[in-house]
């Protein structure tokens, strides 16, 4: 998806006045053959530093392709940081992710692989800014690692008292 997002980049900045920049490892040649030159590429940071810079933006993309089924089974961590910072998303609509998406009304969803259909979902996402950022403090307890933490344990703790071997028959 980053050649999608480097494809809308231009007409994000010229028509919405909104800066791209992708954070983390990134191969500048690579980016070039998409790149319009509008996309900028930020270095990896700790953890509560991208919460200050994702803060600053006021919207995160959380991208995936529809190409492999553990990109539609998976929820990036990318989505949880955004709920984290209290920034809505913008984000692909494939499986889980969008699933989520909807159901706690964080964002806007534009189709795998089209930068239009991704211009559309941040004007979409500008447009009603102050709800999706109310859906975002709204699920923010909801969606924290402590919650996902308190789940995982009970899991653990269910499947420690369950006297059957593990792969038994039910």
């Amino acid at each position: 998806e980053s050649e999608v997002i480097a494809a809308a980049s231009h007409r994000l900045e010229a028509e919405l006045g909104l800066p791209v920049t992708l954070m983390g490892p990134g191969d500048d040649t690579w980016l070039a053959r998409f790149d319009p030159g509008r996309a900028r590429i930020a270095p990896p940071a700790p953890a509560d530093d991208v919460d200050a810079v994702l803060r600053s933006a006021g919207l995160v993309l959380v991208t995936h392709s529809d190409r492999w089924e553990n990109h539609r089974l998976a929820l990036p961590n990318k989505l949880f940081h955004a709920v984290r910072a209290g920034v809505p998303v913008v984000a692909t609509d494939v499986g889980e992710l969008a699933k989520m998406v909807r159901a706690h009304g964080i964002g806007t969803l534009y189709p795998p692989g089209d930068a239009a259909g991704l211009v559309d979902a941040v004007t979409r996402a500008v447009a009603d800014y102050p709800a999706l950022c109310q859906a975002v403090r709204a699920a923010a307890p909801d969606l924290s690692w402590e919650a996902d933490a308190a789940r995982l344990l009970q899991v653990y703790d269910e499947l420690s008292r369950d006297p059957r071997p593990v792969g038994s028959p039910q």
